[in-house]
């Protein structure tokens, strides 16, 4: 689970907030075995308060080790995930 702290972006009418970190797998409950990660995973992106709704917008990113279905080797590759999430305030419609 990943904890951000909204209250000064929710104080703002308007504004934005750049996020960048690095995050261990267990963190995003990713296990060894669903994803052999050769490193943290790397969090950029921002946080923005439209009003009536809050804006996360971001890239994760990620170096795995894979094996070819062809041809069964070992090979190492980066994984880039968008992420465009939004968030009312309770009792929103």
């Amino acid at each position: 689970m990943i904890k951000i702290n909204v209250a000064e972006i929710k104080k703002r009418l308007v504004g934005e907030k750049a996020l960048a970190f690095e995050l261990e797998p267990e963190e995003l409950e990713i296990s060894a075995e669903d994803l052999n990660t050769l490193a943290k995973i790397k969090v950029d992106g921002f946080m923005s308060n439209a009003g009536d709704v809050l804006l996360l917008k971001a890239e994760l990113s990620v170096k795995v080790e894979r094996v070819c279905g062809r041809c069964l080797k070992v090979f190492t590759a980066e994984l880039k995930a968008d992420v465009l999430e939004k968030f009312y305030p309770a009792g929103a419609e």
